[in-house]
């Protein structure tokens, strides 16, 4: 092969790679992020509020690492995976943003539908753009158009917020009380006794206590407290008593002193109200 025609070659290659390099797409340039919505870094918020016409608002506060939410003059503990909805708001990318005019009905924002207060900043929402789905986001002097996956939190039930457990975290159980008459109680040993005594393992007395503690409701609402028909002793030495009942096919486990009722599926009853070794 002659020096001209390898050279041809050597060229042509180099022309191929130089096309391929061009049109890989891993080496586009990376368009430059959109800016936040807010300035506000989520870890550091330390207050929540939600306002919304003829509703009372919705308060949260940060305890340490923990979230409550002040429901009926009382703390409670929050739901943490809503409260992360909330918090990522505050960086959630302004996709266009313009200076608020004088008019803002067509952004629905002359009467905003909620107000979120982020500690100090507060933000008002509007309507949704039809073409984009987008959502109309007043702060100070500026609308934004945000992506509308939050809002669906901000127009939740109080209630939502809850942490939607019945027994408080990371508790250990000290005796269980269950409506059929039967009662575990823990010894000075560590060992469950059961009365009246049945030939119960302790690993099946310890699949019931677990269901207990890891017990998710699929909501939580309030209810009038009933009977307690199932009591629980916590290792503060409280006492819980529950109700229970069924409606429109879920299983409603009634906390008496919190007057909140936990919906769970029907075949949750069974799972922590029965002994019975063939209902592991």
């Amino acid at each position: 092969m002659n020096r001209n025609r390898l050279n041809l070659i050597l060229l042509a290659a180099v022309l191929v790679l130089g096309v391929v390099a061009f049109l890989q797409p891993g080496l586009e340039e990376e368009k430059p992020a959109k800016p936040a919505l807010t300035t506000l870094d989520p870890e550091r918020i330390q207050r929540i509020e939600i306002q919304r016409p003829r509703q009372d608002s919705i308060v949260l506060r940060r305890q340490g690492d923990q979230w409550q939410l002040r429901l009926d003059e009382r703390w409670l503990p929050a739901n943490a995976w809503r409260i992360r909805q909330l918090l990522e708001l505050a960086r959630s990318p302004s996709e266009t943003r313009f200076p608020a005019p004088a008019e803002l009905a067509q952004y629905g924002l002359a009467e905003p539908r909620i107000s979120l207060r982020l500690d100090t900043v507060t933000l008002l929402f509007g309507d949704s753009e039809p073409l984009t789905h987008r959502r109309y986001v007043r702060l100070d002097d500026t609308i934004h158009l945000i992506d509308d996956r939050h809002y669906i939190h901000l127009v939740a039930a109080d209630t939502d917020y809850l942490r939607p457990a019945p027994l408080p975290a990371q508790t250990r159980i000290e005796a269980l009380e269950l409506p059929d008459g039967q009662r575990l109680q823990r010894d000075e040993d560590g060992n469950w006794q059961l009365q009246p005594p049945r030939d119960i393992s302790q690993d099946r007395i310890n699949r019931l206590l677990d269901q207990w503690r890891q017990a998710q409701a699929m909501q939580v609402s309030r209810h009038s407290p009933g009977k307690d028909r199932i009591r629980l002793q916590l290792d503060d030495g409280r006492w819980l008593g529950f109700d229970q009942t069924e409606a429109e096919g879920e299983w409603l486990l009634i906390r008496n002193d919190l007057g909140l009722a936990y919906h769970f599926p029907p075949d949750t009853r069974q799972r922590l109200t029965r002994l019975d070794d063939d209902d592991a």
